[in-house]
């Protein structure tokens, strides 16, 4: 999905290397409000086409009150395998990590999201790092599946890595064989360092289930890593 008024961006960039790199297609989607009825995706499926990817299509879901919910609906019809859009950063006063649309998607959608944050500059012509956000924990563990498998189709590495406070370092159990440890006050911080600037990165991560704090998409982890990352973040929801 595209922002009806700014169809060109760099998650459209991020999406054309991914479908190039595993053989798939794009399909680029917008859902304008009622009082827009003339949006546009030629813009984007024009800069997906000159990306190389096999197949790239456009198509306006419907004018809507709902854009969230029209392109989850949409998701829901036709074989996506995975949904990826660009995220505003700060909202008013900082409290919105996530752009209102973005987050209902996260939220909602039934496949992965890869969210194309706003410290993304730059997108290289193939993922080589899968890097998956391991705790332990069963929402976290999640999105390894998810990971390795994206790793396989892309033929690209796939890393573990595990985030911990200093506060905590000093209790934590013995290391676990391939996943790495990295230390910070600020977990999130160190998870974005991680996936870096090289632009061939992706960082993927589980969301808690829909039903605690329904209204907020990701935890405070996961929304401050695809605010900070200079990489795509991949977000596994719950119902995914």
């Amino acid at each position: 999905p595209v922002d009806p008024f700014r169809p060109s961006t760099m998650a459209v960039s991020v999406a054309a290397v991914l479908a190039r790199q595993a053989g798939l297609g794009v399909d680029i989607g917008t859902a304008p409000p009622y009082w827009l009825p003339q949006a546009d995706v030629t813009p984007s499926v024009g800069q997906a086409r000159a990306a190389g990817v096999p197949r790239a299509g456009g198509e306006v879901l419907g004018t809507t009150s709902d854009p969230a919910a029209a392109i989850v609906d949409h998701v829901r019809h036709h074989r996506v395998a995975m949904v990826c859009m660009a995220t505003r950063g700060r909202a008013q006063f900082g409290q919105m990590v996530l752009g209102s649309v973005s987050a209902a998607v996260v939220r909602e959608s039934p496949v992965p999201v890869l969210l194309v944050g706003p410290r993304v500059g730059h997108f290289g012509p193939r993922v080589e790092r899968i890097v998956a956000c391991v705790d332990g924990s069963e929402t976290a563990e999640r999105a390894l599946p998810v990971a390795r498998d994206l790793a396989a189709q892309l033929s690209a590495e796939l890393l573990m890595v595990r985030a911990v406070s200093g506060a905590v370092a000093d209790d934590l159990p013995a290391p676990v064989a391939g996943v790495e440890m990295v230390h910070d006050d600020w977990p999130a911080r160190a998870l974005a360092r991680y996936g870096g600037d090289r632009g061939d990165t992706v960082i993927a991560m589980a969301t808690r289930d829909r039903g605690a704090f329904r209204r907020l998409a990701l935890g405070s982890v996961s929304r401050t890593v695809v605010r900070e990352a200079a990489c795509p973040v991949l977000v596994v929801p719950a119902q995914a």
